[in-house]
Order: structure tokens, then C-alpha cells, then sequence
């Protein structure tokens, strides 16, 4: 069984993703998920560079996009599924 490598929990702080990230759909979905109150988790996509998309099969699980989660302190067990479940659900709309 293959590590999913694809999908990536807490490896970039908010403000990093807000201040390096180019202006695109992707960007203003996760200002969005910050400004509502009830949301336990938001999420970002990255593409690979497209230096790195050769080695994608070796490197991404064969993903050209990396997809980021962000969860706040007070998440519990069920918002770490439901986010990663999430993520599973966007990767497929990607593929």
C-alpha cells in the first residue's frame, strides 16, 4: 500500500500560504474558509513546479498538486476525517 503523499497536514503556516501564494481560485477559496466561523479545517492547493513534475510518479504519488491542510487547536478525531476525507474528494475533481 502506497503512503499518500499527496496530501499534507500543517506544513505551511497561514500566513506563509496567504503572502507566497499567486492570486487564484485556490487562494480565494481558502480566504473564504477562514472567514467562517464554524470550519474546524481549510485547505489550499499547490501545483509542482514544472521542474518537478517528472519526478511526480517517484515524489507526489503521480499528483501534479500537492493539497494542504490547515486544522485549528480545538479540532478533534472526527474534523481530522472529515478534512482528509475532503481531501480525497478534491483530489478526485483534480485527477
Amino acid at each position: 500500500m502506497k503512503r499518500c503523499k499527496y496530501i499534507r497536514f500543517g506544513e505551511n503556516q497561514i500566513s506563509h500560504v496567504l503572502t507566497q501564494s499567486k492570486p487564484n481560485y485556490f487562494a480565494e477559496s481558502f480566504l473564504d474558509q477562514l472567514s467562517k466561523n464554524d470550519r474546524n479545517f481549510a485547505y489550499h492547493v499547490n501545483f509542482l513546479p514544472r521542474v518537478k513534475r517528472p519526478f511526480k510518479s517517484v515524489t507526489n504519488n503521480g499528483r501534479v498538486h500537492v493539497i494542504h491542510i490547515n486544522m485549528k487547536q480545538e479540532c478533534n478525531n472526527s474534523d481530522i476525517i472529515a478534512a482528509y476525507f475532503l481531501a480525497h474528494l478534491l483530489d478526485a475533481k483534480l485527477l
